[in-house]
């Protein structure tokens, strides 16, 4: 009896990390944007903007690859400095250049997306 007594906590904590984790899995992702410019908005910062939901990550993530291609291509089109893109945690950015001074940066696109239990913006304060 004492033995079953002993096991209770462990399956009990065993349930409730099976259903984070499934909750998890099942949740839908918000996909945020920012874009910031140099140097101002680099140095304060910009808030994330939300832009859509998915059903999966997966989804999220081939829309954000989708928008990165289209922007590469756009700026190769034009014939300026080529942007350079970078994966972030949960996303990617694409750094634009001057078409004056090909060494300086211009903006910063970033794009991220995370669970919708997850706010970017920080806490609202309530």
């Amino acid at each position: 009896m004492i033995r079953h007594l002993r096991m209770a906590p462990l399956l009990v904590a065993f349930y409730v990390l099976a259903s984070a984790a499934t909750a998890y899995a099942e949740c839908a992702w918000v996909l945020w944007n920012r874009r910031m410019y140099y140097p101002e908005d680099i140095l304060r910062g910009r808030p994330w903007e939300f832009l859509t939901t998915f059903p999966s990550q997966r989804e999220c993530r081939a829309w954000i690859q989708d928008k990165v291609d289209a922007s590469l291509k756009r700026e190769a089109q034009i014939g300026g400095p080529a942007p350079r893109p970078e994966e972030i945690m949960n996303g990617m950015g694409v750094t634009y250049f001057k078409a004056e001074k090909p060494e300086m940066p211009l903006a910063l696109d970033q794009w991220i997306c995370v669970p919708d239990t997850v706010d970017p913006r920080g806490p609202t304060g309530k």
